[in-house]
């Protein structure tokens, strides 16, 4: 999981085909949910670990980045069926 952490995603892409394997086997090995968010920039912020059927999501603040702007924040993340 440290790993994780260490990857970037381009701030162009959703996610990166090596980062979607890498959480994907993860959670094929552990059984469980493994999803991260991204920043706008491309940093991992935040690598989150659910069970089998639910992720549970960090308090990321309620506040906006400034008017009409979002957190800057995605989410990316696996599901054991599918």
């Amino acid at each position: 999981m440290e790993r994780t952490f260490r990857r970037r995603v381009s701030p162009d892409e959703v996610v990166s085909p090596e980062l979607a394997r890498h959480l994907t086997e993860i959670s094929r090995r552990i059984g469980r949910q493994v999803g991260v968010l991204v920043e706008r920039g491309g940093t991992i912020r935040n690598v989150v670990v659910g069970d089998a059927s639910k992720l549970d999501l960090p308090d990321v603040g309620r506040l906006r980045g400034g008017v009409g702007r979002f957190r800057g924040l995605r989410l990316v993340h696996t599901h054991l069926k599918g």
